[in-house]
């Protein structure tokens, strides 16, 4: 990754050596926000760094879930967790290819002491959540439905493309080692 470049004042762009994506970390009054962070552990970490460096009030929580290296970000004084494509309301648990359902339910245990200490959860694709536990216990009641019967009667099957997401976690659970 190229280092973190100021591009105009509280705007740091910084380029992945993968695809050239951009991250961008928007700075202000002591607070940052990372937007489409890098590809490549080595560059998430570097990102990390710069923004610590900044001396900005935000954590970083990586972890494997709905993707390889994927980055949450928690505000503490606004008791925000920004989740990505984590704790929605419209789309269910979504694991990365190679469909790897224990990293994502380590990506919910490694996740749940900031939902315990959230006000607000912003997935990458809903609505803002005003109770993020709810989320959480909906992510995992989903799940355990599903590994316990192969079936869920959660309300989000109905939105579109989850008829999709919701067959192949079956096909997953039926190859995998995690059906009680």
């Amino acid at each position: 990754m190229r280092g973190c470049v100021n591009v105009a004042q509280g705007v740091f762009v910084a380029t992945s050596r993968r695809m050239s994506t951009n991250s961008i970390i928007l700075i202000g009054r002591g607070d940052a926000l990372l937007i489409d962070p890098a590809w490549l552990p080595d560059e998430l970490d570097g990102l990390a760094r710069s923004i610590r460096e900044q001396g900005l009030d935000v954590e970083l929580i990586f972890y494997n879930g709905h993707a390889p290296g994927h980055t949450a970000l928690w505000l503490p004084r606004q008791r925000l967790l920004i989740a990505g494509d984590m704790f929605s309301d419209v789309e269910l648990p979504l694991p990365f290819y190679p469909d790897d359902l224990h990293a994502y339910m380590d990506a919910l245990d490694r996740l749940s002491p900031f939902i315990d200490k959230a006000e607000h959860v912003i997935p990458g694709h809903g609505t803002v959540g005003h109770n993020p536990a709810a989320r959480l216990d909906a992510d995992r009641r989903y799940i355990e439905q599903m590994t316990r019967r192969g079936e869920s009667d959660d309300l989000r099957l109905k939105n579109t493309g989850m008829a999709e997401a919701h067959a192949h976690m079956q096909r997953l659970l039926r190859e995998s080692d995690v059906v009680d």
